[in-house]
């Protein structure tokens, strides 16, 4: 059973990262061209880069819920696609072990 939820536990992260990373990114660009107006310092670009690294972190903080529920819906979805949720059931392991 280890090397199962370990199987499991690996396509959450997987799937959890991707989104995360997708999610953030597209945040972080439309925050930015939003904000672009207001970057005309003359060391723009060492500004920009250091605010959104910081901001990069806050958006993860925040984005992290929603992110978690999206990845075990897409992990839940891809067993289902390859059966391995059907193998799983026929081990007696319910949805609640899943």
């Amino acid at each position: 059973m280890r090397i199962l939820w370990r199987y499991v536990g690996a396509q959450y992260l997987k799937a959890l990262a991707g989104t995360l990373l997708g999610l953030g990114t597209v945040t972080l660009v439309i925050e930015y061209a939003d904000r672009a107006k207001n970057f005309l310092a003359e060391d723009w670009l060492r500004w920009v880069l250091t605010l959104y690294c910081w901001r990069a972190i806050t958006v993860a903080h925040e984005l992290l819920p929603g992110a978690m529920l999206l990845a075990a819906g897409i992990t839940l979805a891809g067993l289902r696609r390859h059966g391995e949720y059907t193998a799983m059931r026929s081990l007696c392991l319910g949805p609640a072990h899943v």
